[in-house]
């Protein structure tokens, strides 16, 4: 393939779901066509898909990109990166206009992007392709008057594949991991027995506390519970700083249920006839992906958080022949010591002109995030502290 012709569409929902599931073709959730609807109508900024196209029309590749104008709210702060790669102090407050507006590559939610290339193609045609959407993301980036552009949390292949060609990005920044357990396993007993005596016994316990106590889960769909789950959700985002309320929590269920209800799962937890905790999975190709957890914190099963968001999840995902969990980034010992393995994800920047050499000094280091995840990444990638 000598040349790939691209074009920018302003909605997924002019994309054929066939077309781009085909490009997808599994690889995650976060790139999937109802995951990235759901994206498009609550991320508080302009989409665009710069697609690619070989002689004879089929879409060989496709990168979904975000205009964002500011950065201010709980969950897109950490797709700004001046969030995650600086310390945020007054100069780096000072400078945010000069940032923005910002061009995101890839992803806006999640913690996870890509872009999609048709693997069948060969290495070379693959390197074209990409080539093609990454310059016209930088004419898109100049037509809206963006100032600077980003790709956050790519895997590495791909934050490679990108970096190669140069056309202005930093090199491959490690930013943070995502979290996967293998459910490749006859039974959860089988998954058990796979850890050292001890660490079995505890999470064996774990499990048994939680089965003795007096509530029972059903498994249901997003939309048959959203009234029960979000004030549940509410209660776990206020006790980590938030200020949402039990609207807003419900309010952000019934804008995922509006496109991912068909996919989703939902682990609740009973006592007493009343919703005390629940997980939301989304079921993608042959794996399953935990996104949120709530409680009744006075009333919901001991070690209900391992239960809903690990070993019910796990359970379900055996039986149904998956082939992993997805548990996303964060908390990363309590996941690596109940079996998860660590995928490191990658950014790459674009800075604006004026700011490339003091971004250069700023990036020397990964972000804190990757910093958390350090001691269960591979010794090549482990990094100190920032007391040390």
């Amino acid at each position: 393939m000598d040349h790939a012709q691209t074009q920018v569409e302003p909605s997924i929902a002019r994309i054929d779901w066939a077309e781009w599931t085909r490009l997808e073709n599994g690889r995650s959730l976060y790139q999937s066509h109802p995951w990235l609807s759901w994206a498009e109508k609550n991320c508080a900024a302009d989409a665009f898909y710069v697609l690619a196209r070989d002689p004879a029309g089929t879409l060989v590749g496709a990168v979904p990109t975000y205009l964002l104008s500011v950065s201010n709210t709980s969950w897109n702060s950490w797709y700004d990166p001046l969030t995650a790669f600086t310390s945020d102090d007054a100069g780096t407050m000072r400078r945010r206009s000069v940032w923005f507006p910002l061009l995101l590559l890839g992803s806006l939610s999640g913690y996870h992007c890509d872009v999609l290339v048709d693997p069948s193609l060969e290495d070379a045609d693959q390197r074209t392709v990409t080539r093609a959407l990454i310059l016209r993301c930088q004419s898109l980036a100049d037509a809206r008057h963006a100032r600077s552009m980003a790709m956050m949390y790519a895997p590495e292949a791909t934050a490679r594949a990108v970096a190669r060609d140069g056309l202005g990005a930093t090199q491959p920044i490690l930013t943070s991991a995502n979290t996967r357990i293998s459910a490749s396993w006859t039974d959860l007993n089988a998954f058990l027995n796979s850890f050292s005596r001890r660490r079995r016994y505890n999470m064996q316990r774990e499990i048994d506390l939680f089965r003795a106590g007096e509530s029972h889960i059903v498994e249901t769909r997003l939309s048959d519970c959203l009234q029960d789950v979000g004030p549940l959700l509410g209660n776990v985002h206020r006790k980590h700083g938030a200020a949402d309320s039990d609207l807003d929590t419900t309010q952000y269920l019934r804008s995922q249920a509006a496109h991912l209800n068909d996919i989703s799962r939902v682990f609740l937890e009973i006592a007493d006839g009343q919703p005390v905790g629940f997980s939301l999975c989304y079921e993608w190709g042959r794996e399953l992906h935990v996104r949120v957890v709530g409680f009744d914190y006075e009333r919901s099963a001991r070690f209900a958080y391992f239960n809903l968001a690990y070993y019910l999840p796990l359970d379900y995902a055996i039986r149904r022949g998956f082939s992993h969990i997805h548990l996303g980034p964060g908390t990363y010992g309590a996941k690596a010591s109940r079996g998860a393995v660590l995928d490191p994800t990658w950014s790459l920047v674009w800075p604006p002109d004026d700011e490339s050499r003091a971004w250069f000094e700023q990036v020397k280091h990964p972000g804190e995030d990757a910093r958390e995840a350090s001691p269960w990444l591979p010794a090549d990638l482990q990094v100190p502290s920032r007391k040390s």
